[in-house]
């Protein structure tokens, strides 16, 4: 089976269908969860259950890219809209978060991991359970320059850090505004994503709104809603409320290979190894 079959197979695991997938009368497939009706993806969420496709892709770049290793973002005067797959030139991404992320990742089951693989991206998952925002500033400092000159640099870039704040601490959300800010800088000008915080008793509104404010300043971002994951009254957290339970696992899955879509180019995706791990 080609890359795009295995991809097809991905995307029917999770409970979605890609432009392409298979013959014209594929039109839906089984879901393993519920799915919400929408996924917000830039500023418009994109219709997601209900639809035979991913949400459409962006305008094509007006920028070339700054290097050889790296793909630009595209610049607009508006937050970028997703598959990121569409606009960039490479297919290796960077996933870097805290307790949220690292519950995802290949250790704590593989399925964020396996999509990702079989959408075609080379995906490196650098996640620690109760990491601040200075774990990623350390991640970022280690691996966003290829170690030598035969590596090659990062496409896409995933944030996923919230978590471990206290959203009671106005000095502490501004603080870790001001440095998930000083990330999306550090990673420009390439594409990254960031996740609003699943809030099931509303606790973590101001994270999330500083996250959500990011977009508008900064048009590499795209901000993927995970704030209204368990609104259906699925449990996506454990009882923590900094780690996703199998369902939350599944949907973080979803909510992520929809924002990302198929890497470019026809090679086989992988799941590289982690540099950090608990």
């Amino acid at each position: 089976m080609n890359r795009r079959g295995l991809a097809c197979v991905a995307v029917i695991w999770l409970g979605i269908v890609l432009v392409g997938c298979g013959d014209d009368d594929v039109t839906t497939a089984p879901t393993l969860v519920d799915v919400p009706e929408t996924v917000a993806m830039g500023v418009i969420p994109q219709p997601l259950s209900d639809a035979p496709t991913l949400p459409p892709p962006p305008p094509a770049p007006t920028t070339e890219p700054t290097s050889t290793t790296t793909s630009a973002a595209p610049v607009s005067e508006g937050p970028l809209e997703g598959p990121v797959g569409q606009i960039v030139s490479g297919d290796r991404i960077l996933l870097v978060g805290d307790s949220i992320l690292a519950s995802a990742a290949p250790r704590d089951g593989s399925q964020l991991c396996d999509a990702l693989e079989l959408f075609g991206w080379q995906a490196e998952i650098d996640a620690r359970s109760d990491a601040d925002i200075d774990f990623g500033s350390e991640v970022l400092e280690a691996r966003l320059t290829p170690e030598d000159e035969d590596e090659a640099g990062w496409d896409v870039v995933v944030l996923s850090f919230g978590s471990d704040v206290d959203a009671a601490d106005a000095d502490a959300v501004e603080e870790f505004g001001t440095a998930l800010e000083a990330l999306v800088d550090r990673v420009a000008p390439r594409p990254v994503l960031l996740y609003t915080l699943a809030d099931e008793d509303g606790g973590k509104a101001a994270i999330n709104d500083t996250i959500r404010a990011l977009p508008e300043l900064h048009p590499n971002v795209l901000l993927v809603e995970f704030a209204d994951a368990g609104d259906d009254g699925v449990a996506v957290l454990e009882d923590d409320g900094r780690t996703l339970t199998d369902d939350g696992t599944k949907r973080f899955s979803i909510r992520t290979a929809a924002a990302i879509g198929e890497a470019p180019g026809d090679d086989d995706g992988a799941c590289l190894p982690s540099r950090y791990q608990d």
